[in-house]
């Protein structure tokens, strides 16, 4: 009786065997003359450990185990990918150190009858990336008025500002003293990598001869890679002034968000620019649950005496959460534009002294068309806390 090798599974077997003891494979004559003999498998296990090598690797994994350890190891690889998603998604922020905020000069960028357009320039020691957040303050007023959100980098960041003369440039607003920083914003930085899909489609020109120029309505529709809720940042490039436009951000709602900007400075008449979105930097939120808010005020909308418009709000009441923002979508059930009706947006708004109000505007350019009075339905998507800066 001679000893030869399983074809199958490589154990060692009498060749009068009609089957494999081990795996059950059958052996048949053309089979058994293919198998080579006990001492022709010696010898070749013995020539190279490569061949060596692969004849182990057969012994232990037999073709009838094979498939169990290969979906056994798809689902290991899953997991793991599972798992690096996750902790990209939640990863610990990096602490940030800022011991000095401060805005160093205002340059003017254009001036018109009723208005001046400032860019301030703020400066600090911390040298990561993260997000300032300026408050405006006016004398006329004895609260800030809704907070700005700048993109700092290398220790600095461009702020763009608008003040209000009424044609009284003389005692307009020192925009020095209008604005000034009120807490950071901490995140991480995000690159094209991170964008799973981005659309920047042009829609709609307008064409103004008074100022020789034309501006276009650029449709944007994007996905994260990671099923995040947060405020991105980001840079919107185009290709016929290459002009950039800095320190955008937008609200990303489970990974997408859809939403529109306008270009306005292109030349008079253009048509078919591209526009390029650069991510720079995501603000991770906080879930909120229906336990932790109440509603202060319910959704009351108010028309216009002057515009065929209204114009909505909403008050919330969220107690225990320190000042910072809400971040919501918002969907037109009935009345109001009606183009938007049904069509969910993602929003943010300001958290103060625990009250948050939600705000809507419906509006129709023709006045002969009658607008119905809005209603909204309001989801709350998270809530994001700011550190407070003195």
């Amino acid at each position: 009786m001679a000893l030869i090798k399983c074809p199958e599974c490589g154990q060692t077997i009498s060749d009068k065997a009609t089957k494999c003891p081990r795996c059950g494979f059958p052996l048949t004559k053309d089979s058994t003359q293919a198998a080579p003999s006990d001492s022709t498998t010696v010898q070749t296990e013995n020539a190279t450990d490569a061949e060596h090598n692969v004849q182990t690797d057969l012994k232990i994994f037999p073709k009838k185990r094979r498939f169990p350890f290969i979906i056994i190891l798809i689902c290991f690889i899953l997991v793991c990918i599972c798992l690096l998603g996750y902790s990209i998604s939640t990863q610990t922020l990096q602490p940030l150190h800022v011991n000095e905020l401060s805005f160093d000069k205002w340059v003017v960028t254009e001036r018109s009858s009723y208005s001046i357009t400032y860019e301030g320039t703020l400066l600090s020691d911390e040298k990561s990336p993260f997000i300032a957040v300026i408050g405006e303050y006016q004398e006329s007023a004895s609260d800030i008025f809704v907070p700005s959100l700048v993109y700092m980098n290398d220790g600095a960041g461009v702020f763009p500002s608008y003040i209000y003369t009424g044609g009284d440039e003389e005692n307009a607003d020192d925009p020095s003293a209008t604005y000034r920083p009120i807490g950071i914003l901490n995140g991480r930085t995000v690159s094209e990598s991170d964008l799973k899909v981005v659309s920047c489609r042009d829609t709609t020109y307008s064409d103004y001869e008074y100022s020789d120029l034309t501006s276009c309505t650029i449709d944007i529709e994007l996905e994260l890679n990671q099923n995040v809720t947060g405020i991105l940042f980001f840079d919107l490039e185009n290709d016929m002034t290459n002009n950039v436009t800095a320190n955008d951000y937008c609200v990303v709602v489970d990974g997408k968000s859809s939403f529109s900007r306008v270009i306005s400075d292109l030349p008079y008449r253009s048509r078919g620019v591209n526009a390029v979105l650069i991510p720079k930097f995501f603000c991770p939120s906080q879930p909120i649950g229906e336990n932790d808010y109440t509603v202060s005020s319910p959704f009351s909308a108010k028309k216009s005496d002057t515009f065929n418009s209204y114009t909505g709000t909403m008050v919330i009441s969220i107690p225990e959460h320190s000042d910072g923002y809400i971040l919501y979508t918002q969907t037109l059930i009935s009345g109001g534009q009606t183009d938007n009706q049904g069509i969910p947006s993602n929003e943010i708004a300001y958290l103060h002294n625990s009250q948050c109000e939600f705000e809507t505007y419906d509006f129709e350019s023709d006045q002969d068309t009658i607008i119905v009075t809005p209603e909204y339905n309001f989801i709350l998507n998270g809530y994001i806390a700011w550190t407070p800066f003195e």
